[in-house]
């Protein structure tokens, strides 16, 4: 009978628990409302009935219901005054432990932040420089007779470009002598340098003019060949002892008929003017007549009548051409930036710019560049005669050719300007006239560099012809962004001629080059 008991008893306990655990849920608990105590009662209600249900022991119990049994009643033990019902108190178990007052909080301990894994710093790389703003090199003592030092990097070599003056009336030991001395200092104080390129001018120009002036002297310097140079003897010329060195009294003068014609380069109105319209040269007619050729040129592709305004639109080929080379600071960069993306272009070459560094159209050469005629002074062909653009035209083929021992396939009248007169003399210098069908706008000097990318690929088509321009820092940093695009889109970027489909054109053999200049230097 007393193990009905208990167990009935059990089983009350167990249904009156769970209904207390339900009301938790319920009603759910406000550490700010006055309910606080209702839900510790009910919590330890609902814990001591779960204990007792499962014949917990006592010291795991913390408050047990128990009910006071009144004995049997009989005539001889009953009191005076009996009580009338049996009751149920509170009473503690034995050995059981007492509930405080307030049940205490236990916050658990917070988990610490996970900490992040420690990765080795990587090799530090070089950084693209700002392509709004150009970054001097600078000296613990500036260097005398130097006149500006700027340094950029595409992200892989870093190249630095000093310039310097002095009298018109120079000799070698001058000369060597300044340059040795400039090449020294940079290099110790900057060892970070892959390549230090010098140029000294006459004594009366202006940092902002030397892009309109021949220097009298400049040197190419990779890091690794400067024990070479520094071993050289200061009095003879260095042209027989180093490749990548040019002397402007041991070149023939070559004296352009252009008085008073102003260099494009040095105008600020038309570096900023736009290039994606050509402009058509000469009477009505004549301008109607080339119009329509180069309309049909758009369509058709390919080289019609001495015009190259595109290519097929059946090939999935790009061509890339890079305008207004070699400049001393940029073109070692360019090269590596397309060396580096396994590319190749076609480079319009400045024809004065050619004999001042000569070395650099050769590394252009030797790399699997393309070089094209872009006259011979960079001047814009609307302003000058007949006789002054065929002497633009030819001057610039010979340059070329007195260098790589080949005549340019290609030319480029700087600004798009050209007329009848300067087609016809093209096609007798037994090349074509090349124009774009791109032009980013990479000279405006308000373009941001992710701006240009985005005008880079926003109009590429198969056949197209992209125009930029190599001295300007944004468009070296924004080549590789190029390729990545024409790439996924399943097309090829490359020259004028891989694009025609006739990449030999493009191709200069070693045999072909002077042996004078046949040793390049790799950087």
């Amino acid at each position: 009978m007393s193990r009905v008991y208990v167990s009935g008893l059990r089983l009350g306990f167990m249904l009156v628990s769970h209904m207390c655990f339900t009301l938790c849920f319920m009603f759910p608990f406000d550490p700010f409302k006055k309910n606080t105590s209702s839900l510790l009662f009910l919590l330890s209600i609902t814990y001591s009935g779960n204990a007792l249900a499962q014949n917990m022991p006592t010291g795991e119990a913390l408050i047990a219901i128990t009910p006071k049994i009144t004995p049997k009643i009989t005539p001889k033990t009953a009191p005076k005054t009996a009580p009338k019902t049996a009751k149920f108190v509170l009473a503690p178990l034995e050995n059981s432990v007492r509930l405080p007052a307030v049940l205490p909080i236990v916050i658990p301990p917070a988990i610490p932040p996970a900490v992040p894994p420690i990765i080795p710093p990587l090799i530090p790389a070089l950084k693209p420089l700002d392509p709004n703003q150009k970054q001097v090199l600078t000296f613990v003592k500036r260097p005398p007779q130097m006149q500006q030092a700027w340094v950029l990097s595409n992200g892989h070599i870093r190249v630095a470009w000093l310039t310097a003056n002095v009298a018109d009336t120079v000799n070698y030991p001058v000369l060597n002598t300044l340059a040795r001395g400039l090449l020294e200092r940079a290099f110790k104080e900057h060892p970070e340098l892959s390549e230090v390129d010098i140029s000294i001018y006459p004594q009366k120009t202006v940092p902002w003019k030397v892009a309109t002036i021949n220097p009298l002297f400049t040197l190419s310097v990779p890091k690794n060949r400067l024990a070479q140079v520094l071993a050289l003897p200061l009095k003879p010329s260095w042209g027989g002892f180093y490749d990548r060195v040019y002397y402007a009294f041991e070149s023939p003068v070559r004296q352009a008929p252009l008085e008073g014609i102003q260099d494009e380069s040095s105008s600020s109105s038309i570096s900023q003017a736009p290039e994606s319209t050509i402009n058509y040269q000469g009477t009505p007619l004549e301008r109607s007549k080339l119009r329509m050729q180069h309309k049909i040129g758009k369509i058709i592709g390919g080289i019609r009548g001495g015009l190259l305004a595109r290519g097929t639109r059946d090939d999935n080929r790009i061509a890339l051409t890079i305008d207004d080379g070699p400049h001393p600071m940029y073109a070692p960069l360019l090269l590596d930036t397309l060396e580096q993306n396994h590319i190749k272009a076609t480079c319009f070459i400045i024809g004065r710019n050619a004999e001042a560094y000569p070395y650099f159209v050769r590394d252009l050469l030797v790399a699997g560049q393309e070089i094209g005629n872009h006259t011979y002074n960079h001047r814009r062909l609307k302003d000058l005669s007949a006789e002054q653009i065929a002497w633009e035209i030819r001057a610039g083929s010979d340059a070329l050719k007195r260098i790589t021992g080949q005549s340019p396939r290609y030319f480029r009248p700087p600004g798009g300007h050209y007329g009848t007169v300067a087609l016809e003399e093209t096609m007798k210098n037994g090349m074509a006239l090349a124009l774009w069908t791109d032009d980013p706008g990479d000279f405006i000097k308000t373009m941001t560099e992710d701006n240009l990318k985005v005008r880079m690929v926003r109009n590429l088509s198969p056949g197209g012809i992209i125009l930029v321009h190599e001295n300007i820092d944004k468009t070296i940093n924004s080549i590789p962004y190029l390729v990545r695009n024409v790439e996924k889109r399943g097309w090829q970027l490359g020259s004028l001629s891989e694009m025609l489909g006739r990449p030999e054109l493009g191709k200069v053999t070693s045999s072909k080059i002077p042996s004078s200049v046949q040793v390049v230097a790799k950087k």
